[in-house]
């Protein structure tokens, strides 16, 4: 038995920072980072950090932030399939009805792919885009990307945002069906993009964890 999360060539190692959750569950786990088309399985990521910003939200205002090469996500958040009732207005400065938009922030992606999301350039360009949602009232963030997930890229925006906004990762919120199965099957995980040496590494360095060559489906 084995489960597959297929992410789209735009979210370049985003697949590595899901596998390497799974691991923090099952280390045993088998990741097989596999370059493959396929049917995009990421919307159970998507509506699942939506319904949880909705649960947590203070004032109804929430931003996914993506790539802008990502236009699928404009497209599913036309259908809304998260659960709106999971809101509730709680302060007189709330929205009636929540509130979800989709904004980009192709430096940081960019910046997160290539191995930067700790450095200054990057903290500097986080602290532009926040501070832009901020001052359109947003209250709550949704790493639509998954690469902007990735553990010291998380940390600089979660210490970027601060108490006024709360940032919501796909890694906090990896279906369930996943993580039971991650202690009794094998994991595979994969990734749309260009395989090269340069990408093996840099996949290895995400996972934290040695890889053969021959792991790679040719």
């Amino acid at each position: 038995m084995t489960m597959s999360i297929t992410l789209s060539n735009a979210n370049g190692f985003g697949g590595a920072v899901i596998g390497r959750e799974i691991l923090k569950i099952q280390p045993s786990s088998a990741i097989e980072i596999r370059i493959h088309t396929g049917e995009n399985s990421e919307e159970k990521l998507w509506e699942a950090a939506v319904n949880k910003a909705l649960k947590v939200s203070r004032f109804g205002r929430i931003a996914l932030l993506h790539d802008r090469r990502r236009t699928d996500i404009v497209g599913w958040m036309t259908h809304k399939k998260w659960n709106e009732s999971l809101y509730k207005k709680s302060n007189h400065r709330g929205e009636e009805a929540a509130i979800v938009k989709a904004y980009t922030c192709q430096c940081l992606t960019e910046l997160a792919e290539e191995g930067f999301g700790g450095c200054v350039e990057f903290s500097r360009m986080a602290r532009r885009e926040l501070r832009t949602l901020k001052n359109h009232g947003i209250d709550t963030v949704v790493l639509a990307h998954a690469i902007l997930c990735e553990q010291r890229t998380l940390k600089t925006l979660r210490h970027i945002a601060g108490n006024q906004l709360q940032v919501i990762s796909l890694t906090d919120c990896i279906p369930e069906e996943i993580i039971k199965t991650a202690k009794s099957a094998q994991q595979e995980i994969t990734v749309q993009g260009a395989e090269d040496d340069w990408s093996r590494k840099r996949i290895q360095k995400l996972l934290k964890q040695k890889m053969c060559l021959d792991q790679f489906i040719r």
